[in-house]
């Protein structure tokens, strides 16, 4: 294992926790929202969602940092890799708002289906960068598959 590169380490873990704190803000009382809904039948306990969203924002902070601390030297295959990967964050960031204070189940949903095309065009080049950021990532987007079919439950049971 090579030297930890702090400013890069950091930057990482900035950004996720930015987009954690956003989620959280925008979300309002989640865990109230979520146990006044009819959920679908798979569906996790409410303490499930604290817990998967801390390792999943940390696993994206990791990758982002193998992304930024590897040598690439096709610049605009960087560039666009970073404009997905933060584009996807900011989405994951608003998300919480729609689908909990607003109750925008279906507009939820379509977001959702947005990051996942996102997050595969983002595993997709960090894969041609380094093989270990697209490794890092790809729990975000299993997660986001099982996202999507909980977000169909919920805008089908709560119509």
């Amino acid at each position: 294992m090579g030297v930890i590169k702090l400013r890069e380490l950091l930057l990482s873990l900035a950004a996720s926790a930015a987009a954690s704190l956003l989620g959280t803000l925008l979300g309002g009382d989640m865990s109230s929202a979520y146990h006044a809904m009819n959920l679908p039948a798979l569906a996790p306990p409410a303490a499930v969602f604290p817990i998967v969203w801390t390792i999943l924002y940390v696993l994206m902070a990791l990758a982002l940092y193998h992304l930024l601390i590897t040598p690439q030297t096709d610049y605009y295959l960087r560039r666009s890799t970073l404009v997905l990967y933060f584009s996807g964050l900011l989405l994951s960031a608003l998300w919480p708002g729609a689908f909990f204070r607003l109750g925008q189940y279906t507009l939820s949903f379509f977001m959702i289906v947005a990051m996942i095309a996102l997050g595969v065009l983002t595993v997709t080049r960090m894969r041609r960068i380094c093989e270990r950021s697209a490794w890092l990532y790809l729990p975000y987007l299993v997660w986001l598959v099982y996202a999507l079919y909980l977000c169909y439950g919920v805008a089908r049971l709560n119509r």
